[in-house]
Order: C-alpha cells, then structure tokens, then sequence
C-alpha cells in the first residue's frame, strides 16, 4: 500500500510539470530545442524595429560597403549610355583609309566605333590596325556614375 502510494504522488509530480522534483524524484533536464536557431542552444534576438542590440548586425548586409545606395541614375540611350568597362573588341575594319572598331556591349548588342566618340564614362581616343584607345574621364566624357 506504502508502494503504491508513493507511486502515485510520484506520477502526480510528473503530470504537475511544475519542475519541483520531490525528494528522491530524478527530473530529465533536457533543454527544450529552440527553433529558428543553428544548434547553437541561444534563442534569437527579439525584433525590436529600431537600433540593432551591441555586437549585433544585419547578415545580409556588408560590413565593409555598408548599407546599400539609391539607385544610378538612367543612361542615355545609345553610344552615350555605355561605358568603356562593358564593351569588347571584336574586330577592326578599314574603312575609306579609316579604321571602325566593332565592339560589343554586355548587353550583346555589336556597335562601330570611330575615334572622337563619346561613351557614357569616357571617349574613344583612336582606332588603328593594331587596337583601340579608349580613355576614362576624358576630355568631354560624360561624369563617372
């Protein structure tokens, strides 16, 4: 009957979950698993909405560039919006005693070039049989974006 007894206020101490164990009584102190977490075993930040907690920043931004900037403003159209970083030389013509450079843009698109032409960040200073000069920031080239 004493067996029993103490059976039962052992169950009863069980389904109470309050975390007081009686005496003799052997609890499980598992953790409980946290969700959202890497099984690290640390619970996740709370969402405050305003300044980040000391020690704490965004993963997804870089810490070396910081946060991201507004948008470049829109490129001309044509010549004008391509700069000299995006183009690839895929021939050379002789046209009329004149050399054209056939370039292509990142965009694919094939265009000629003369020199004297304006590109979006620089000018093309000359074609010749053996290549093209094109200069960033040159004279009468439009502002760096």
């Amino acid at each position: 009957m004493a067996r029993e007894a103490i059976c039962g206020l052992l169950a009863a101490g069980l389904l109470a979950g309050n975390g007081n164990a009686a005496a003799g009584q052997v609890s499980d102190a598992r953790p409980a698993p946290v969700s959202g977490a890497s099984g690290s075993g640390a619970a996740p930040a709370p969402q405050t909405g305003g300044a980040e907690p000391q020690g704490s920043r965004d993963p997804f931004v870089s810490p070396i560039r910081g946060a991201p900037e507004t948008a470049a403003p829109e490129r001309p159209r044509g010549m004008a919006g391509i700069a000299v970083g995006e183009l690839t030389l895929r021939g050379l013509v002789l046209s009329d005693g004149a050399y054209i450079a056939v370039v292509e843009s990142d965009g694919g698109r094939h265009l000629l070039l003369r020199g004297g032409e304006k590109l979006f960040d620089g000018v093309v200073r000359g074609v010749r049989a053996d290549g093209v000069l094109l200069v960033r920031g040159g004279a009468g080239s439009a502002p760096p974006a």
